[in-house]
């Protein structure tokens, strides 16, 4: 498997029922039975072909009767009742956040959410923060030349505030534990940001976002400093 779907399973607790929205080959919930992390997985997929071949492949391993994959668009498919830990992985952003907001009402401080966006992580970091989610954890994985943000969240009734808008963009957590991929990460994103500002400058674009990306750069700067990420 690779460096992401590694980095995904380790934010998983042990738990009695998963669910993996977008399940795909359903490599993560074989891997959750296997490694006994999950009693039981319900592996879900919104077409039809990756879910005939995600049920062959559970088939093919003789798991159908712990691994249930179901057809169904996001959330649809299961009774949040019947999971504690929902896996939504490999999507946007954006779509992530919709899945979410269809059931927000639904959750409870007994699910965790562990989350793989493509895209619009920070987005995303607000929209469950905004939502009484607390961002409990994080993760990176870097596959080629391509960073993975991993984000795990649990619904609280009172969650304590984000220290800056910067942590909306990269996890705290990430700090705190001085992943050993941050530096290169954030190193990454300033990178981008110089390329944003040199093309807003030929553009002669408006000085207030330049101003807004340099502030972000030096920040994460900051942060790198604040808490010696090497």
């Amino acid at each position: 498997m690779g460096n992401r779907i590694d980095e995904i399973i380790k934010l998983i607790d042990c738990c009695h029922v998963a669910a993996d929205i977008g399940t795909d080959h359903a490599y993560v919930p074989e891997i959750l039975i296997n490694e006994g992390i999950c009693r039981k997985v319900i592996a879900t997929d919104l077409n039809e072909g990756p879910f005939k071949i995600a049920k062959s492949y559970i088939e093919s391993k003789s798991l159908s009767d712990i691994i249930d994959v179901r057809l169904g668009d996001g959330l649809h498919p299961i009774d949040l009742k019947e999971v504690d830990t929902i896996i939504i992985a490999g999507m946007g952003g954006y779509l992530i956040r919709e899945i979410i907001d269809f059931r927000k009402n639904e959750f409870n401080n007994r699910h965790t959410l562990v989350l793989q966006p493509m895209n619009a992580s920070d987005k995303l970091r607000h929209y469950l923060f905004d939502n009484g989610f607390e961002l409990v954890d994080e993760g990176l994985a870097k596959e080629d030349f391509h960073f993975y943000e991993i984000i795990k969240a649990k619904k609280r009734k009172d969650i304590e505030n984000i220290d800056g808008e910067i942590f909306f963009e990269v996890g705290k957590a990430l700090f705190i534990k001085k992943h050993p991929l941050l530096r290169s990460f954030i190193e990454n994103k300033i990178r981008i940001n110089d390329d944003i500002i040199r093309n807003l400058q030929s553009s002669h674009a408006e000085m207030d976002t330049m101003k807004m990306l340099r502030h972000k750069k030096n920040l994460l700067q900051e942060l790198i400093h604040e808490y010696e990420i090497i």
